[in-house]
């Protein structure tokens, strides 16, 4: 699938038929369990979501990541802890998200499984920034946050096997580690070849069967 001209619709056509492998990582074992929302913000040019942690957060202050947190006792899933914690940081209602699906965990190397959850956002939500966590909001064309070209790598040898980290740059705004490599492994599922299947009629029922 060709990135440019991407519409939600074209994006859901082959994530909903096509769903991400479930990759088991071997010889990890999660210590604790987080959630982050992809959330693609339904407009005529659909974009990605994202935020700037603030720079006096404990954990990764500074940097660009997905709305989303550690999973609470009273979190019934991976979606649950994705919403509640992008209701946090951004002001974002959970009932205004159609959850899409996920893709594998992600193991940092501190020991937490992070499940990347894929919604969709009205073009006509609002959201604002819980000032002691977010220090920015921004979005990316989602074209563009696909685009693989985009990510650079780079192999650190501080363990074996060496670990490789993936950067990218959208204005001012560096996007790397997890973050990136979330979004690259999405643009990969995306655009990989694939049979043909019949177009998804993006309706308001279809809309409500992604909830």
């Amino acid at each position: 699938m060709k990135m440019n001209n991407l519409s939600v619709s074209d994006f859901l056509n082959h994530f909903l038929l096509h769903p991400p492998p479930e990759v088991e990582p071997v010889g990890v074992v999660a210590q604790q369990h987080a959630a982050v929302l992809i959330g693609i913000v339904d407009k005529v040019v659909p974009t990605i979501l994202l935020t700037l942690r603030d720079e006096t957060l404990r954990h990764h202050p500074g940097q660009v990541a997905f709305p989303g947190g550690m999973r609470e006792a009273g979190d019934l899933s991976p979606a649950n802890t994705a919403l509640r914690e992008t209701e946090e940081e951004i002001c974002l209602p959970a009932n205004t998200v159609n959850i899409a699906g996920s893709l594998a965990p992600v193991f940092s190397h501190s020991g937490v499984s992070v499940t990347p959850i894929v919604g969709i956002i009205p073009g006509d939500a609002r959201w604002q920034a819980n000032t002691q966590e977010v220090a920015a909001i921004f979005e990316i064309p989602l074209c563009q946050a696909l685009d693989i070209t985009n990510y650079h790598g780079v192999q650190l040898q501080r363990q074996h096997p060496p670990h490789q980290v993936w950067f990218s740059w959208y204005g001012k705004y560096c996007i790397w580690g997890m973050t990136a490599a979330i979004l690259r492994s999405l643009g990969e599922l995306i655009i990989a070849p694939s049979a043909p299947y019949p177009e998804i009629d993006k309706t308001s029922t279809d809309r409500e069967r992604l909830s």
